[in-house]
């Protein structure tokens, strides 16, 4: 197995880890198996296709939803900078101090070009978001659901593009 930098959202800090384990629902304890979740795979493509960058962005918000409840920890380095991980640690541990989790899920209605140059691409995405904020005990503290409009930029180093930034509900 190949060691990674990677997300520890239990002591919010970056630590080695290996893989990634089996998660356990921690409400109805039912095992998620790994193959649910997609694997994160960097994106070497010299001109990106929309297909491509959705990809991409579907990896990192089923991986920052994950996270964000609180289950397990995970390696976002192949498609996301470092300042966004450190964004979404500090979240995480915002969480952890007024003792919540967040339940979110996305669907991507639609994506497009907004500009694109060898090195950066920015993209406009359209989609429902929902989010439930549950308590320790698992009683959703806040709950909404609401059409999302958000900025992705992405920017090409080290032969990868890789989530720079984002801009939410533009």
């Amino acid at each position: 197995n190949k060691k990674n930098n990677s997300l520890d959202s239990e002591n919010n800090n970056f630590q080695t880890s290996i893989g990634i384990n089996n998660l356990k629902d921690t409400k109805t304890g039912i095992e998620i198996a790994p193959k649910n979740i997609s694997e994160i795979s960097s994106l070497t493509s010299i001109s990106p296709t929309l297909p491509e960058i959705e990809n991409l962005i579907s990896n990192w918000l089923e991986n920052k939803s994950r996270f964000l409840a609180g289950k397990g920890d995970v390696d976002l380095s192949k498609i996301v900078q470092s300042k966004l991980i450190k964004r979404l640690n500090k979240e995480r541990s915002d969480d952890l101090q007024n003792n919540v989790r967040k339940i979110i899920d996305t669907d991507i209605q639609s994506i497009e070009y907004l500009t694109q140059s060898s090195s950066r691409i920015s993209v406009l995405v359209k989609m429902i978001y929902s989010e439930n904020v549950l308590d320790n005990k698992g009683v959703v503290v806040s709950r909404f659901s609401k059409p999302l409009e958000n900025k992705y930029i992405l920017g090409y180093s080290a032969k990868s593009w890789k989530l720079v930034d984002y801009v939410s509900g533009i």
